[in-house]
């Protein structure tokens, strides 16, 4: 193994314990809704967006329609427009490898592409294609082990959905203390270059096997074109900023603003959005989200460590549903 792949497995192991157990969680919701492994694989071969693949789950189960996986495709990952704005220059302008930086930039990779984007590498697209090739591979390696494990293990997964709206409100809590950060904007800052887009590297730092019981001819090939469709919406968004500016061209003020409420306002909308299914005028009056999204927030609060925060509040959860409030 030569130095540049040691490096990028050195630095993916930092993700190695998230994106694992939380690709666990999407194996298990795949198989608690009764989408087998197979769709669960595609998922995160092509779409490979941690935050969608979960609400993706939804869209299938639901059989959603064209237009609304579309469109929630786009609400969820509207963020993604503004992440490659800091590596128009680093991803080159051209060739395969390129195209999968684009593809694989998630929210974990981008935080590790720019703390490797401080360090100056003289020619660093080797070193970034390797680090997002083993993050999709832990992902991939979660989400088979969860799909295994639901299939096989017999084990009440009530309240597991539960992991996505606490993975929105541990990305919604990281968006407003970055947005805090920021201070009062672009404008207080003054700059609306792509050298100023690059700045903000430096504050991120019991079903069928196979394809699942939801196999007659018909709802494969729905369920297939939803996948097709996440996956080239997400792409999308991910490559619109490699398609509009090219390295070194200036990003207009009103852009960079954007990118910098707009994830924000999204995530909250998300977690609204994932507790949708709530009874507020119930016996139980939403108290179980309520108190675990509390926990989830003070953990989070308290360690900084997504992985903990959201397999805590989930956990609770599971225990509040199944135990107390039943």
């Amino acid at each position: 193994m030569d130095q540049t792949k040691k490096e990028a497995l050195t630095s993916s192991l930092a993700v190695f314990p998230g994106y694992l157990v939380v690709g666990i969680a999407f194996g298990l919701l795949a198989q608690q809704h009764q989408i087998g492994w197979g769709w669960a694989l595609m998922m995160s071969v092509l779409v490979y967006a941690g935050s969608m693949q979960f609400v993706g789950i939804q869209l299938l189960a639901q059989a959603a329609s064209p237009l609304q996986v579309i469109l929630m495709t786009l609400a969820v990952n509207l963020r993604h427009l503004f992440y490659g704005f800091s590596f128009l220059r680093e991803f080159g302008e051209r060739g395969v490898r390129r195209l999968y930086l684009i593809f694989g930039l998630t929210d974990e990779t981008y935080g590790l592409l720019c703390q490797k984007k401080l360090e100056n590498k003289a020619e660093p697209q080797r070193l970034y294609f390797w680090i997002t090739l083993l993050d999709q591979l832990w992902w991939i390696l979660g989400t088979l082990i969860g799909a295994a494990a639901g299939a096989v293990i017999p084990f009440d997964t009530t309240g597991i959905d539960f992991a996505m709206t606490a993975l929105f409100f541990v990305t919604c809590l990281d968006q407003l203390k970055d947005q805090r950060s920021r201070g009062a904007g672009p404008v207080r800052r003054g700059r609306d270059d792509s050298a100023g887009a690059g700045d903000d590297c430096r504050r991120s730092a019991r079903p069928a096997p196979g394809f699942g019981k939801k196999g007659a001819e018909g709802m494969n090939s729905s369920m297939f074109l939803a996948i097709l469709l996440m996956a080239a919406v997400t792409f999308l968004t991910r490559w619109l900023p490699f398609a509009a500016f090219r390295p070194g061209q200036p990003i207009p003020k009103t852009i960079a603003y954007l990118g910098q409420v707009l994830p924000l306002a999204m995530m909250a909308m998300l977690v609204v959005y994932g507790l949708r299914s709530t009874d507020w005028l119930g016996s139980n009056h939403g108290l179980p989200e309520l108190l675990a999204l509390a926990v989830t927030g003070v953990i989070h609060g308290w360690k900084r460590n997504s992985l903990l925060s959201i397999g805590s509040g989930t956990l609770f959860y599971m225990v509040l549903v199944q135990q107390i409030f039943r």
